[in-house]
């Protein structure tokens, strides 16, 4: 009788820890993947942008901020907009984005948001708009 216990056991654990494993999986191409944020600072922009040319930059600070500067061809989308939440949705996921806002918190935050939302490939600017004037 233990004996038949004990090798239950061995079939059944292994089992239910497999059957609880977490995959995030595309529906459609049956595919695994998962999103990631990389915290980058401005140094690491260029090797970043040598490695994927499309590489989009969105800057989510508010109109009064962005009026200051901003980074060339970056898409603006105010992280204080009623429409915040609704904007990003209409980003397309696949493509990768390197978020900043002033400093590095707005954008950390909406690169968690991206994350949740399915967005494969972030980049949060650490240090945001104000390292990258800075250098410039």
């Amino acid at each position: 009788m233990d004996m038949k216990f004990f090798l239950s056991l061995l079939i059944i654990c292994p089992l239910i820890v497999l059957s609880c494993k977490n995959n995030s999986t595309d529906n459609v191409t049956g595919t695994t993947e998962t999103s990631v944020i990389q915290n980058i600072s401005v140094k690491d922009i260029p090797a970043i942008h040598n490695k994927n040319i499309d590489i989009k930059f969105l800057d989510v600070r508010t109109p009064e901020e962005t009026a200051e500067g901003i980074i060339s061809g970056a898409l603006k989308i105010d992280f204080r907009g009623d429409n915040f939440k609704d904007e990003i949705d209409k980003l397309d996921r696949s493509q990768s984005y390197i978020v900043y806002c002033k400093s590095g918190g707005r954008s950390s935050k909406t690169a968690d948001l991206m994350k949740q939302m399915g967005f494969k490939s972030i980049y949060n600017l650490e240090g945001g708009y104000t390292s990258f004037a800075a250098v410039e």
